[in-house]
């Protein structure tokens, strides 16, 4: 609801009221300043490249399936996609390049990325980019607006900016190499072949090469694994799956299960109930086993939480 003061200072007789008026209103005007930065922030993000783009909605999407209004906008986000043939290879293109490492034949990698036929559309691809950034703004906008205790860490979980790797990818997928803009291109080339060679290991994410199937899937899985957690399990995995270490942090909250588990462990050896020290021993050895997957989170945390709180 808008808001409009309409204040007579010389009527206020007395200090005490005064300086309550100019609270409420520094309080209004920080309130604006938020909102308005939020909204320029936003704006930024809408105009910038697809790879950019891609990542921060990547970095968004733990906190986007915590209610309804995220899960629709990762939807709308996949749908947009979806339907337009040049989001659609960009998103091909970047993703074949972000699970390539350089245990790979480097020099096939690029040498097909340049021969492969792109067909893409130059003069919708700025327009079709930037109706992509519209829905990463609404992401956002959602995220300030249902998680505002988060505020300052969500700024703080946007991931690097890679400007030059952007371009070039942009670059490769936008031109064909000719006598002309070989500098250019060769360039380009160079800038993405780097990225590549920085990565000791290529990612196999999924069997499937369409990309359609590939987000059905992610939402089905992230469905169906994640509603069922409680609100302390869903935290611990949005904290896991927005660090930037996620496996330390995992390993945090395992080896605090497996510490609660030895205290019980200690204590019914000190009464002499071999039995339970038996059984414990068992569940311990079952905890200790589980390794950090993305795959198989959801259900770890599950087991983790229900026997910490067990033995807490």
């Amino acid at each position: 609801m808008d808001k409009y003061y309409n204040i007579n200072f010389n009527e206020i007789k007395d200090i005490k009221t005064l300086k309550e008026a100019q609270e409420k209103i520094n309080c209004e005007i920080n309130e604006r300043l938020s909102e308005m930065r939020t909204n320029e922030f936003g704006k930024q993000l809408s105009e910038s490249s697809f790879g950019y783009i891609k990542n921060c909605f990547e970095e968004f999407t733990p906190y986007l399936f915590e209610n309804k209004e995220g899960k629709k906008i990762i939807k709308k986000y996949i749908k947009t996609i979806r339907e337009n043939k040049n989001l659609g290879i960009l998103h091909g293109v970047y993703e074949s390049v972000r699970r390539t490492g350089k245990d790979t034949d480097v020099n096939y990698f690029i040498n097909t990325l340049v021969s492969t036929e792109k067909d893409i559309n130059k003069k919708t691809i700025k327009e079709d980019v930037k109706k992509l950034g519209d829905v990463l703004n609404e992401a956002y906008h959602i995220i300030k607006k249902n998680l505002p205790e988060k505020e300052e860490s969500l700024d703080n979980i946007l991931p690097e900016n890679k400007e030059s790797l952007n371009a070039a990818i942009e670059y490769v997928v936008e031109n064909k190499s000719t006598t002309k803009n070989l500098p250019e291109f060769s360039f380009a080339i160079k800038t993405i072949r780097e990225d590549i060679e920085s990565r000791e290991h290529s990612l196999v994410l999924s069997k499937s090469k369409d990309v359609n199937t590939n987000f059905d899937n992610l939402v089905e899985s992230y469905n169906e694994r994640y509603n069922n957690l409680s609100d302390t399990e869903r935290k611990i995995v949005n904290e896991i799956l927005s660090s930037s270490d996620s496996e330390s942090v995992f390993n945090k909250y395992l080896k605090e299960c497996l510490n609660k588990i030895n205290d019980k462990v200690n204590y019914f050896i000190s009464v002499n109930d071999n039995e339970s020290v038996k059984r414990l021993n068992g569940i311990y050895e079952q905890i200790a086993k589980k390794k950090y997957s993305s795959e198989t989170l959801s259900e770890d945390i599950n087991n983790i939480v229900e026997i910490t709180e067990l033995f807490g």
